[in-house]
């Protein structure tokens, strides 16, 4: 067999490795996602807790009923 009949053409070796790049840039993009999914939730339970300290101390320190 010569080497050309041996090698995968050109057209066949793209597509496995456009969709191979494809999943790839899929599997970035999720994670990118998700990490900033869990950056809005800690910003929000952070945001929460300091208000609740912020109300604790004014109920304590002012006596105000909240």
């Amino acid at each position: 067999m010569s080497r050309l009949a041996d090698a995968p053409s050109s057209s066949s070796s793209t597509k496995p490795s456009e969709s191979h790049n494809a999943l790839d840039i899929d599997k970035i993009l999720n994670r990118e996602a998700s990490a900033f999914q869990r950056e809005v939730e800690v910003e929000r339970i952070l945001k929460a807790f300091k208000l609740k300290c912020v109300l604790m101390f004014r109920k304590y320190h002012f006596h105000t009923d909240l």
